[in-house]
């Protein structure tokens, strides 16, 4: 089995990874690799997605608004730069410690819904292999059946 790496995901899923991750540490992720910031700076999604995810979080009313203006408005030419500065205004906007507990519930109700979605995936993997479990019991039956009935009709 061959080992996959970070660039074998496709970029979209990259950027997911990314945007999530950025919502507490984008300066970290910017200064991991210079291919990486090239990568993100290039990226209108990622700003977009980054900025929706930053208004979910803080959970305010006028952010939410602005940052569906800003979303909305494409004419500016460098979104990087208009998307950092919206940025660092939320961050003022905002106690720390409330984005930060903010996170965490939100990365908790995620990990929730993972559970369930991974549970509800099991439970339907066994149904379905107890399933076929059932057909090989039941096609065992009808071969026990077949050579039952081709005796009797010998005999």
């Amino acid at each position: 089995m061959a080992e996959s790496s970070w660039h074998d995901l496709p970029q979209v899923v990259q950027l997911e990874i990314f945007t999530f991750l950025s919502i507490k540490h984008l300066g970290k992720v910017l200064s991991l690799s210079k291919t990486i910031q090239q990568q993100l700076d290039e990226s209108e999604y990622f700003w977009q997605k980054l900025s929706v995810n930053y208004a979910r979080v803080l959970d305010d009313p006028n952010i939410m608004e602005q940052t569906k203006a800003l979303a909305n408005d494409q004419t500016e030419k460098n979104l990087h730069e208009k998307y950092s500065n919206h940025f660092e205004l939320l961050m003022k906007a905002k106690d720390k410690k409330k984005v930060e507990l903010q996170t965490k519930v939100m990365v908790e109700k995620r990990r929730k819904k993972l559970e369930l979605l991974r549970s509800s995936l099991m439970s339907a993997l066994l149904t379905r292999a107890s399933g076929s479990e059932k057909k090989e019991e039941k096609k065992e039956e009808n071969f026990d059946l077949e050579k039952e009935i081709e005796k009797l009709q010998f005999d």
